[in-house]
């Protein structure tokens, strides 16, 4: 119910139509997943921390966003 009802707000977000809104969500909102890490020591990778993106309930309604407002 929960990502139900942020869905219905993120999928409403897009539906003002106007193109300068869609462009600063172009910019806004980065393409790839901004989380993925290298911990390095001494020039040696100590621990690879992977991104979380996928596991995030919001991240297919935000990339649907996105590919909406590039497509506009």
């Amino acid at each position: 119910m929960f990502r139900r009802c942020y869905s219905l707000l993120l999928n409403g977000i897009f539906y003002s139509r106007q193109p300068e809104f869609a462009k600063k969500l172009c910019q806004l909102i980065p393409a790839q997943c901004p989380f993925a890490r290298d911990i390095n020591f001494w020039g040696r990778i100590v621990l690879k921390i992977p991104p979380l993106c996928k596991l995030n309930p919001f991240y297919y309604e935000i990339i649907s966003l996105v590919f909406r407002s590039l497509t506009f």
